[in-house]
């Protein structure tokens, strides 16, 4: 009688959670509901120019926009970048704050002479965790138990959702006819997707739940592009090309249980479900122009386009993260920024005078058809003397959808990175 008991329980919780399914993988949070989250400049150089740079040649960026900036590399040099942002999601009169931080780029370049420069970096193009806990809402499901009756069951879910996309990659360029530089870069990293939902369902004899999908996916792609300098021009192209890979899907489902003091853990006895899958997974190519201007040493501006191509996005046969034909669109960005140098070069400077100023706009489509963002952004660039540079900026900016147009979505975001190098030479010092 105890084994059918549970079964019977068990059954009314599988239904529910089947039920809501759609609801647990498709939250109305803008963020949450793209297929790689929201992603961010890579290095906090870019980041204080609007992340505009694909047409720039500056040791710092190493190859984060343009795999070619290598070629025009003369010294070894380091970058490190990483970023914090929060976000105020607004519906009616409903609001959460979500908050973040991570590393986005970790960066090594050596100049090997005439055979080009190598790079080692390690990139992380979007991080995203979202915590957050809808209003109650109630189910209607059969009761296996009673055939023909419908239960009303209250449902208080809570979600946590965390969407990672990193890499490793290996760089070189070269730089031929002192004008033309060309680069290459292999890629390989991992894609993680991972959302958990909690169940608290106030209805006697129905137990509550953790349902838990778990996406990981290890992958290569190939990047390339060229960087062409005409006096003060700088004109620049660059492309990835992610291969397919397995995805390897697994999900589980738990009972909870609570006790006095309101905490649950995993249930004893309960049977757990687990659902492995593996699907094929392509992640778009994606690819930017970029042109620069340097008006002298003092002042210099960038613009970028960039384009993501989500009509190549594939997953196979994925029942929860399906999007319907013509939902994804092809994501179009643009970029541009400037920086102001007071007094680079006079000796007498005051260090104020030596500061990096610089601004910058962006405009991004996002890959669902009809949303978008739009951001400004302020940085200081702090000479550190012959050490490098210490880069901070801060970009505020906001996301709309045209569908769901309730939802307003205002972000700041504040990027810290440090920068230096060295030139080495062979000594001349005879014995």
């Amino acid at each position: 009688m105890k084994i059918i008991k549970n079964a019977c329980v068990f059954q009314k919780l599988l239904a529910i959670l089947l039920l809501l399914t759609t609801v647990s993988f498709s939250q109305s949070l803008l963020s949450v509901r793209y297929p790689t989250g929201t992603t961010f400049p890579l290095t906090t150089a870019a980041a204080r120019m609007g992340g505009a740079g694909a047409g720039l040649s500056d040791p710092y960026l190493i190859s984060s926009l343009n795999p070619a900036n290598l070629g025009t590399i003369r010294q070894s040099v380091y970058t490190l970048s990483m970023n914090a942002d929060r976000r105020w999601i607004h519906e009616g009169d409903e609001s959460v704050l979500l908050g973040s931080f991570s590393p986005s780029f970790i960066g090594f370049a050596f100049p090997m002479g005439g055979a080009g420069t190598l790079a080692a970096n390690f990139r992380q193009s979007g991080s995203n965790r979202f915590a957050f806990q809808e209003i109650d809402t109630f189910v209607h499901v059969p009761d296996p138990g009673f055939p023909g009756k419908i239960q009303n069951i209250e449902v208080w879910p809570k979600f946590d959702r965390h969407l990672t996309f990193s890499s490793w990659e290996l760089g070189w360029g070269i730089e031929l006819f002192r004008r033309l530089s060309l680069g290459l870069t292999y890629q390989f990293g991992q894609y993680q997707n991972r959302s958990v939902r909690s169940d608290v369902l106030h209805t006697t004899g129905v137990i509550s739940s953790l349902d838990s999908l778990q996406n990981n996916q290890m992958n290569s792609a190939l990047s390339g592009g060229f960087l062409l300098r005409i006096r003060n021009l700088g004109f620049g192209v660059s492309a990835i090309y992610p291969f397919m890979g397995d995805l390897k899907s697994q999900r589980t489902i738990r009972g909870l249980v609570q006790d006095q003091n309101g905490n649950f853990s995993i249930r004893p006895g309960e049977p757990e479900r687990e659902f492995d899958t593996t699907y094929s997974l392509q992640l778009p190519p994606s690819g930017i122009i970029g042109a620069s201007w340097t008006f002298n040493q003092r002042l210099r501006t960038a613009l970028d386009f960039s384009l993501v191509m989500w009509d190549s996005y594939y997953w196979s046969d994925a029942p929860t993260f399906v999007f319907e034909e013509g939902m994804l669109q092809n994501a179009l960005g643009i970029s541009a920024g400037v920086e102001f140098i007071p007094q680079p070069n006079l000796l007498s400077a005051r260090y104020f005078q030596t500061v990096h100023y610089s601004g910058g706009l962006a405009f991004r489509q996002l890959p669902i058809d009809g949303d978008w963002e739009g951001s400004f952004s302020l940085g200081l660039g702090l000479p550190l003397g012959g050490m490098g540079i210490v880069d901070i900026s801060v970009e505020t900016g906001l996301r709309r959808s045209a569908k769901e147009s309730d939802i307003r979505e205002n972000f700041i975001r504040l990027n810290f990175g440090m920068s230096g190098g060295r030139v080495w030479r062979r000594s001349t010092t005879q014995l």
